[in-house]
């Protein structure tokens, strides 16, 4: 029996990134990452901080998990600073305000509800 490789977990090859090519689309740039305390969303914008961004926003509905992100990139996790927002992708007024105050150029949606069926029972919930 051999360890297991990520491609028998993913069921396909991984994919190859040309960091390099991709890392100067995001340098400079204002950037919001919805979704920011989820595990892609966190992953989302620990890999953009590297590029050196003007701003990275991170857009959550609550602050758990906030604290992690911030710790993870600077080392301190006191949630005083104005990258960590906090905004409901569902509220339509909140997220104009958001691209109002912000201004992002470029957006990742990582916003997700994992309890799908449960939550559209419940729509108004958070």
């Amino acid at each position: 029996m051999r360890d297991p490789r990520i491609s028998d977990l993913l069921g396909r090859r991984p994919v190859q990134t040309d960091v390099a090519a991709v890392a100067g689309q995001f340098t400079g740039k204002r950037i919001l990452v919805t979704g920011a305390g989820g595990s892609i969303g966190s992953e989302l914008c620990r890999q953009l901080h590297r590029f050196g961004p003007a701003e990275a926003d991170h857009a959550r509905r609550d602050e758990s998990r906030c604290n992690a992100i911030q710790l993870a990139l600077h080392g301190r996790a006191l949630l005083d600073s104005d990258e960590t927002i906090l905004a409901d992708i569902r509220d339509p007024h909140r997220v104009m305000e958001v691209f109002s105050q912000f201004r992002p150029q470029i957006v990742f949606h990582a916003a997700a509800l994992k309890h799908l069926p449960l939550l559209e029972r419940y729509p108004l919930r958070p």
